[in-house]
């Protein structure tokens, strides 16, 4: 009944009652609920052929699935998110990307089973550093040195923008 009184509202207002509705909609005093942005681990495109333009945000409790209108504006969210813990700088350095990766640990030395562990790397122009957690002051657990013979550079922005990889 909420539904047909929703759509029998929509359906007898004009225009600028309509937008008058969005724009009430789109009020965050309105809004349903809210997410610290200090609490986003990562954000980044979904795979999901059925819901284009379609990204998730990932924090320690919640994965929130949201979906953008064009692909410009999907990207767009996931650029403004991703920079929501700061600045672009980690221990006074510039960094590339940052995100959650899964590291292959042996479980054993007397065995060869891998084990994947949930690891926060930090992409800089000279190293890969990974950290135990996403937050601030989280323990470094590693670093591997990019030297000479290795190169890093941006993703290709044209596929990023229409998949959301950084492939």
């Amino acid at each position: 009944s909420q539904w047909f009184s929703v759509l029998s509202q929509v359906h007898a207002s004009t225009e600028q009652e309509i937008r008058e509705m969005h724009d009430e909609q789109a009020n965050p005093q309105n809004a349903v609920g809210t997410l610290d942005v200090g609490l986003i681990d990562s954000v980044c495109a979904a795979d999901n052929p059925d819901r284009p333009n379609s990204f998730v945000i990932i924090t320690a409790n919640r994965v929130l699935h949201c979906n953008a209108d064009t692909p410009e504006e999907m990207h767009h969210w996931i650029t403004l998110l991703q920079r929501s813990k700061g600045d672009t700088r980690v221990e006074g350095q510039e960094f590339i990307v940052r995100g959650w990766l899964h590291k292959e640990v042996k479980n054993n030395p007397k065995m060869s089973s891998l084990k994947l562990k949930k690891r926060w790397f930090v992409l800089t122009h000279n190293s890969l550093d990974y950290y135990k957690s996403s937050e601030k002051n989280a323990l470094k657990l590693g670093t591997l040195v990019l030297n000479s013979l290795c190169s890093v550079v941006p993703p290709d922005e044209k596929i990023f923008k229409e998949t959301g990889n950084c492939l």
